[in-house]
């Protein structure tokens, strides 16, 4: 689970059961760390695809800049 990886700053799962669609957010203490995740985060996605035959729209990389 992405919870244990090093440098892991968090995650959530968010659902739109009304569209029937689904976010997945994981932030990473630094920049650094996010790049070294991708390679456990490509088997993840594959994994959670075939296990639930769920599709990835999209994926993305942003940088936070505040918080409230």
């Amino acid at each position: 689970m992405v919870a244990g990886l090093p440098d892991n700053g968090g995650a959530y799962f968010f659902i739109d059961r009304d569209q029937g669609s689904a976010l997945t957010l994981t932030l990473w203490t630094s920049e650094a760390a996010a790049l070294k995740s991708d390679e456990t985060a490509d088997k993840s996605r594959e994994s959670t695809i075939a296990a639930t035959g769920v599709r990835l729209l999209e994926r993305g990389r942003f940088e936070v800049v505040g918080k409230v």
